[in-house]
């Protein structure tokens, strides 16, 4: 019993050894896979070797629209898809990403918009 109330004197004089979480972050670590980000539009070629090198299938790539879908909750962020690609233009995060109430609508769309001088090009 006198164990319990030199521990209860200690932790009053000295304080908590743990960090005030919201007030005090813990910096994140130099090889740190906090969570997909996205992809660089373009650098991308749309080949897809992304989206067959993912364990979870959770990225799908449509070449005619240039259009890149990664569907947030199914990602298990294990940074194959990051170095299949051969481009290099998809990227991590190093923060980690909030939990979201909503599975199944958390998906990022990255879709490839045509470059105004093609488009001008196509008009004269």
């Amino acid at each position: 019993m006198f164990d319990m109330f030199r521990n209860i004197i200690r932790n009053l004089k000295f304080g908590p050894k743990t960090r005030k979480y919201p007030f005090e972050k813990r910096p994140t670590f130099e090889n740190a896979r906090g969570g997909l980000k996205g992809i660089d539009a373009e650098k991308c070629i749309y080949c897809g070797i992304c989206a067959k090198n993912c364990p979870a299938n959770a990225i799908e790539v449509d070449r005619t629209t240039k259009e890149w879908k990664l569907n947030i909750g199914k990602c298990i962020i294990c940074n194959i898809c990051v170095e299949a690609c051969p481009k290099d233009c998809i990227y991590m995060s190093k923060n980690y990403r909030k939990p979201s109430p909503t599975v199944g609508r958390n998906v990022l769309v990255i879709k490839q918009e045509p470059k105004e001088e093609q488009a001008e090009a196509v008009e004269d």
